[in-house]
C-alpha cells in the first residue's frame, strides 16, 4: 500500500509576522492518518490544507484508489513497483511557484519505509490589480507499507528526507 500525506500551509504577507506567523509556523509536518476500512486500497492520498483564510485550521480530504505505476501529485512523482517506491521532484511554476529549482530524484523506499519531502514557494501578482503575494510550504510524507497504520508518520522517523526550501521574500 502506498500512502501519500500532503500537508500544505498557505499564507499572504499578512501572516509573515505577528500572531499570523505564529499560527502559520505551528502547522505540523505529519498528522494521524484516517482509519482505512478493509479491504485496503493500493493507494491512499491524505490531503490536509492549513489556509490563512481559514485561520490555519486543518481542512482534510482523503482519496483511495488502486495503486498505479506512476502517481503524480503536484510536483511529486511517485513510481511504484512491487519492491520499491521511488519519489521525484519535478519543478513547475504552477505547483511550486518561485523561485525556479532543479527537478531531481528524491529517494527510493522499500516495503515498511517512509520518507518526507518538503518544498516552499511564492506566487506573485501577475497584474496591477492589487492581488497579494501568496506563499506556501508543502510537506509530502510518502509511505510504502503492507498494513495501514494511522500513526505511521507520527510514531516513526522517516528513513529519508529531502527538501527544496528557499528564502521567501
Amino acid at each position: 500500500m502506498i500512502i501519500v500525506q500532503k500537508i500544505k500551509t498557505e499564507w499572504t504577507k499578512a501572516s509573515r509576522g505577528g500572531s499570523g506567523a505564529s499560527a502559520r509556523n505551528a502547522t505540523p509536518d505529519a498528522m494521524r492518518l484516517p482509519v482505512i476500512a478493509a479491504p485496503h486500497p493500493g493507494f491512499l492520498f491524505h490531503d490536509i490544507r492549513f489556509l490563512e483564510s481559514e485561520n490555519f485550521q486543518s481542512v482534510p480530504s482523503t482519496r483511495e484508489s488502486d495503486a498505479k505505476p506512476l502517481i503524480r501529485i503536484e510536483p511529486l512523482w511517485v513510481r511504484v513497483t512491487k519492491e520499491t517506491v521511488a519519489a521525484r521532484f519535478v519543478w513547475s511554476w504552477h505547483h511550486c511557484g518561485a523561485p525556479k529549482r532543479k527537478s531531481h530524484d528524491l529517494f527510493r523506499l522499500s516495503i515498511g519505509e517512509w520518507g518526507r519531502f518538503t518544498c516552499n514557494g511564492r506566487f506573485g501578482a501577475e497584474s496591477s490589480t492589487g492581488r497579494e503575494w501568496v506563499y506556501h510550504k508543502t510537506v509530502f510524507n510518502i509511505g510504502f507499507i503492507l498494513e495501514p497504520d494511522e500513526n505511521l508518520f507520527l510514531d516513526k522517523k522517516p528513513v529519508t528526507t529531502d527538501a527544496e526550501l528557499v528564502f521567501l521574500k
